[in-house]
């Protein structure tokens, strides 16, 4: 697989997973906070997604370098997007807008920004290593 393959990949991955964090926050109000089955696969689905699809930045910093210093930078970026979620982004969720909103909204406050975020960064990163499909009519 090139890099643009993996970029491609990882970052589709990282972009569907916030979208399952943002979507179980949903979800939950829809639901008026009540837990199901479906709440949790959405959560592990986000988990999963954002940790392994993380390694797209480190790919994306790394440019045309070495590939053991892409390789390197791409596995610390997991443990940086964890840290990044349970040390800056949950917390300040939290203290913005933990007391608004219903009582199970404080948990979520921080699962709606990662995912959020992880999707407003993977997303156009992914649309940028995609091509478009080509015309019907010939220009």
């Amino acid at each position: 697989m090139t890099r643009q393959g993996f970029l491609r990949t990882a970052s589709a991955v990282a972009a569907l997973g916030g979208a399952a964090w943002v979507t179980k926050v949903a979800v939950l109000a829809a639901t008026d906070g009540d837990d199901s089955v479906v709440i949790d696969i959405l959560y592990i689905c986000g988990a999963v997604g954002i940790t392994l699809g993380a390694s797209w930045v480190g790919v994306r910093l790394a440019g045309r370098r070495p590939l053991p210093l892409v390789v390197v930078l791409g596995a610390l970026c997991p443990l940086l997007a964890f840290l990044v979620y349970d040390g800056v982004l949950d917390p300040l969720a939290k203290a913005a807008l933990g007391d608004t909103g219903p009582a199970w909204f404080e948990d979520e406050a921080g699962i709606l920004l990662t995912g959020l975020v992880w999707l407003a960064f993977s997303l156009p990163a992914w649309l940028s290593t995609t091509k478009p499909a080509p015309s019907a009519r010939p220009t």
